[in-house]
């Protein structure tokens, strides 16, 4: 130190690099944490609105069909129960409305209808599903012109695992 020149630096040990590491990583986890709370938030807060875009666009689609069923309001959650093990992964992102039939003389009394996805053989259309009040489906209407061609070339299989997995989710 006498001759003037600058002491050399502390070697650096494996302890003194870990900690920058450690917090790097806890600070993106911190990121990744607090944007997937951001996203369930937008997602539950914003779940009135999208159940009433679905209604009025399905109503609106109805309509233009010629079909005499209307959807009036999201299902109360009593008439629909939990998924079960065992339920379509695909019946999960659905959603369920009470539904009433302008053409019919005699109302569907506790009837229910779900607006979900229909797959089959790696094709996706929405479809409702109209249930009665004693949890059965009574029928099945494709909500574009494409579900319409699909539905006439849909093997009866596929229909009856989709009825057995809505029957068994409606209570």
């Amino acid at each position: 130190m006498s001759d003037g020149k600058t002491p050399a630096p502390a070697p650096v040990t494996k302890e003194k690099a870990l900690v920058p590491q450690v917090r790097d990583t806890l600070i993106l986890l911190g990121w990744i944490a607090g944007l997937i709370l951001i996203a369930a938030l937008c997602w539950a807060l914003t779940q009135p609105v999208r159940s009433r875009i679905l209604l009025n666009a399905t109503n609106r689609v109805l309509e233009e069909s010629g079909s005499s069923y209307r959807l009036e309001a999201p299902a109360p959650p009593d008439v629909v129960s939990v998924p079960h093990k065992g339920t379509a992964v695909s019946l999960i992102f659905s959603a369920w409305y009470t539904v009433t039939d302008t053409g019919n003389e005699n109302p569907l009394r506790g009837a229910t209808a779900i607006v979900f996805t229909l797959v089959s053989g790696g094709t996706f259309f929405p479809c409702v599903a109209v249930v009665t009040g004693e949890g059965k489906v009574r029928e099945y209407i494709p909500l574009t012109s494409y579900g319409e061609r699909m539905m006439k070339r849909l093997p009866a299989g596929i229909l009856r695992i989709y009825t057995s997995r809505i029957e068994g989710a409606h209570s």
